[in-house]
């Protein structure tokens, strides 16, 4: 039996433990101390309700793997699923952690768990051998361990009801192995969404290999720690990311739901998690009902590459099981997002730096996105998304870009009024940069929007100042296959095309995504189609959607000024 880590341990001789296990480990004899004498089986298996993506499905069945945004050949899928060096943590996460076994559920055929079963052969003939010393492998970081422990087992009904003795056995052996090895490596994990990850795999483990109860506590209270290191006040997860949002909140259910299967009593903390963090979903979601992402890079709401795509139907699933009803939130303060709702339209506004997917400030090189990464929001209409992005892109004379810095809230005010249905908004932000990439330029960027009661007008008006000459461009981005109609040097035609979930009642509404957009003050208007640059003069890192450019010069401790509206066409 496992011997739960001992709490009275002083500091100084976990440290020392953890150097002699970390020496220890180099040497492939360490192997032999994770071969510990296994249950013949699960104790018990979870509930796992959440859907899978088919058509991620249909193309594995097919032979197709997608990872990030292209398809790769079965043997190529079978190559990354061996031990792996450090790679993009998307890809890693998706290869080694198994989430595409839900996937495959999702079809749930003969061919579909066959599928399943051979390729958890393969990646357990590979990533368990002494030899290699496998456990220092990417594929056995902890955080990716724990996600394919508590998949392996949540989703043993559906790939291990069927199979044979062997693979009954190679399963066990192999969950026992990384099991034992986690809950000795786990606690060297700082970073708290990786130690939530790691902990939620070795509770599910904990839970269906043997039961033990204090090894079980012991867990849940190093989880309630992590937990409060994630979250703020407000309820918003302090990576500022919605996808980790929705799929801390998920996990938290799992957890809950666990317990209550084995009628053991459920610490307060994790039903306050749920009740504090699901409101700041529905503050996230747009009417399409899928979740806002605001350039998450590292967990996109949407990968066409498959793997990562969070449905409307996982969102309501999360809301249901959450127990947590009412309307969403106007505002998360601490995370930084607010939400202006009318009868048809949805804005939502970043007002503070993101913090995800972010290395050095001003240097376009390492992070692609030159957008000053403040007040930027993404718009709906109906059960549309119109703009998938609306943000301010601000280049000094010498080349540089401006990018808002972390601080204080004392550098952004915020205004918000509501009458008739009708919304005002108002942010101004102030920034002095003290870096030595933008010495002494002073920044100043006042932006007020404005959402008609019906939703079918939507108006903004951008305030810059710079202390230097510059260029500004506001930046709009659609969806793939938008269209661009100059009908003059003020006045853009924008046809979105339709969606599938465009009900009855958004055509009766005139929800067809034809839209005039009528702009003051900007110099020059640049459309460009997917990948399609025409007569750009700036630089555009990272801009493959259909993409509008509203340009204007900045001089030198000058106001510039540009209006911009939206309105639905009527005919």
């Amino acid at each position: 039996m496992l011997n739960k880590p001992n709490n009275k341990t002083s500091n100084s001789s976990s440290r020392l433990s953890g150097k002699v296990r970390h020496f220890f480990e180099r040497s492939p004899l360490y192997g032999m101390t994770l071969r510990k004498k296994m249950p013949d089986g699960l104790l018990r298996v979870p509930t796992d309700p959440w859907p899978g993506d088919i058509r991620t499905a249909r193309a594995l069945l097919e032979g197709a793997f997608p990872i990030g945004h292209q398809m790769i050949s079965l043997n190529d899928f079978l190559e990354l699923l061996t031990p792996q060096k450090n790679g993009p943590m998307t890809e890693l996460d998706w290869i080694h952690g198994f989430d595409w076994l839900r996937d495959l559920r999702s079809i749930c055929t003969n061919s579909s768990r066959k599928l399943s079963r051979h390729l958890m052969n393969h990646w357990m003939e590979h990533n368990q051998s002494s030899s290699s010393r496998c456990w220092l492998s990417a594929s056995w970081r902890p955080d990716i361990m724990g996600t394919r422990l508590a998949n392996w087992v949540s989703l043993f009904d559906f790939f291990g009801s069927s199979a044979d003795e062997d693979f009954h056995r190679a399963f066990m052996s192999s969950l026992g192995r990384q099991y034992h090895h986690l809950m000795r490596s786990y606690a060297d994990i700082s970073d708290p969404i990786r130690r939530f990850r790691a902990l939620k795999g070795l509770i599910v483990c904990a839970c269906s290999l043997y039961g033990d109860s204090d090894i079980i506590l012991f867990l849940l209270k190093d989880l309630e720690k992590t937990l409060q290191k994630q979250v703020f006040s407000d309820g918003g997860h302090k990576s500022r990311s919605p996808v980790l949002q929705l799929l801390t909140v998920r996990d938290l259910i799992d957890i809950r739901s666990l317990l209550r299967g084995m009628n053991i009593k459920e610490p307060p903390f994790l039903q306050a998690g749920i009740t504090a963090m699901a409101p700041i979903i529905r503050l996230l979601r747009h009417n399409d009902g899928e979740m806002a992402d605001f350039g998450d890079a590292q967990f996109p709401m949407k990968n066409e590459g498959g793997g990562h795509y969070y449905s409307s139907s996982f969102i309501d699933m999360v809301l249901s099981l959450s127990d947590v009803k009412g309307r969403p939130p106007g505002r998360a303060s601490d995370m930084g997002f607010d939400r202006l709702s009318s009868k048809l339209g949805t804005v939502l506004i970043n007002t503070k730096p993101l913090l995800f997917n972010r290395t050095n400030q001003h240097d376009v090189s390492s992070h692609g996105e030159p957008s000053t990464n403040i007040m930027n929001f993404e718009w709906s209409f109906g059960r549309q998304r119109i703009v998938h992005s609306g943000d301010v892109m601000v280049q000094l004379s010498s080349g540089l870009w401006i990018r808002a810095e972390d601080q204080d809230d004392s550098n952004l005010d915020l205004e918000r009024q509501t009458k008739d249905g009708h919304i005002y908004w108002m942010g101004a932000h102030n920034q002095f940069f003290r870096s030595q990439l933008a010495p002494g330029v002073g920044y100043h960027h006042q932006r007020q929007l404005y959402l008609g009661s019906e939703g079918g007008d939507f108006r903004g008006e951008d305030v810059i100042t710079l202390s230097e000459s510059g260029i500004v461009a506001l930046r709009f981005v659609f969806a793939e296959n938008t269209q661009f109609t100059q009908l003059s040097n003020k006045i853009i035609k924008v046809s979105v095309p339709p969606q599938a979930k465009i009900t009855k009642a958004d055509a009766k509404n005139n929800n067809r995504g034809c839209w005039r957009l009528i702009t003051a003050g900007c110099q020059e208007i640049i459309c460009q189609d997917e990948g399609k640059p025409e007569g750009n003069e700036v630089e555009k890192p990272g801009a493959s959607l259909p993409t509008l450019f509203l340009m204007a010069k900045l001089k030198k401790d000058k106001r510039q000024t540009i209006k911009w509206a939206f309105r639905q066409e009527t005919e």
